[in-house]
């Protein structure tokens, strides 16, 4: 009843209205104001042209519809009103975070630097924010990703450090159980032979925060194939039985995406399932997304069968 209520759709035209006469249609902005005050005439009573609940709004939705540019400058317009808005920092966090991911890998850097002073700005004004340290330490986790080994455990650790603060303060958020068992995927491809903590012991940790992401509300088929791809890279026949499980409960969730076929014909093939694995290879669409890993799959069947020469 609350989503029909006039308080709550005059509330959604005021927001309308703001966005419109922000991007320069005031007569379509004019039109959504009448609206919104025909609903709920209190609004009258708001500020004009904007307030920053609604610049806010405004900055989100450009910043979702990839309108990077234009984002930026309204999360600016609001600090420039509120210079002490925690919201406002982290959304201009998220927005550098979207243009390093979209550039090379100098401007990569420096726009992963831009979004950590943002958001430890905003962690600095609000430090109960758990999913801002997710935020945080995913942005360390992909500057590991990009740095030589020496500096990568480095920032392993920072982003380490960032998903731990985020569980303390929430323990069951599931983004931040997702984003520490890739983090430990990863530290398990890396570790080395005379490490403390084993490959294996990495990825049992994996598998131990993904399993409680997946129950917390993140079941879908990214973490079922990442849970797939920890317990194949453990390996031994009942690690794979559980692996294969998870990668076809991705494919059935997800039947267009590449990465679990490969995965699975990697598992089908190491199990004397050749034939398996050569339809599941065939099944594969061409133009799907293909990574780093669906290669590394590749690669692996074969030299499992003796193909890798050359």
């Amino acid at each position: 009843k609350m989503y029909h209520s006039p308080q709550y759709l005059g509330g959604n035209y005021f927001v309308l209205a703001a966005m419109k006469e922000s991007l320069g249609y005031d007569r379509e902005a004019e039109k959504y104001y009448k609206k919104a005050f025909s609903l709920y005439p209190l609004l009258k009573e708001r500020p004009r042209p904007i307030d920053v609940d609604a610049m806010i709004e405004l900055a989100i939705f450009l910043k979702d519809s990839n309108k990077l540019d234009i984002a930026e400058k309204k999360v600016k317009e609001v600090l420039k009103i509120d210079p002490r808005n925690p919201l406002a920092y982290s959304i201009l966090g998220d927005i550098y975070y979207l243009k390093g991911e979209m550039g090379n890998i100098r401007k990569r850097q420096d726009y992963y630097g831009k979004a950590i002073k943002s958001y430890l700005k905003s962690l600095d004004l609000d430090p109960q924010q758990p999913d801002v340290y997710v935020k945080l330490g995913n942005i360390y986790f992909s500057q590991g990703n990009l740095e030589v080994v020496y500096y990568r455990q480095g920032k392993y650790h920072q982003a380490f450090l960032n998903f731990k603060k985020a569980l303390e303060l929430d323990p069951a958020n599931p983004s931040a159980h997702l984003s520490l068992g890739m983090l430990y995927l990863a530290q398990g491809d890396y570790a080395e032979a005379d490490t403390t903590v084993s490959k294996t012991d990495y990825y049992r940790r994996a598998i131990t925060e993904l399993t409680i992401a997946a129950s917390n509300g993140l079941g879908n088929f990214y973490v079922y194939y990442l849970l797939a791809l920890a317990y194949r890279k453990i390996g031994g026949e009942k690690n794979l039985r559980v692996a294969e499980y998870f990668v076809r409960k991705s494919i059935k969730m997800n039947p267009e995406w590449n990465s679990p076929r490969y995965l699975l014909a990697s598992i089908l093939e190491e199990t004397n399932r050749k034939e398996e694995a050569d339809r599941t290879l065939a099944s594969i669409k061409p133009g799907g997304e293909i990574g780093e890993k669906d290669i590394l799959s590749y690669i692996l069947i074969l030299t499992q069968r003796g193909g890798g020469k050359g």
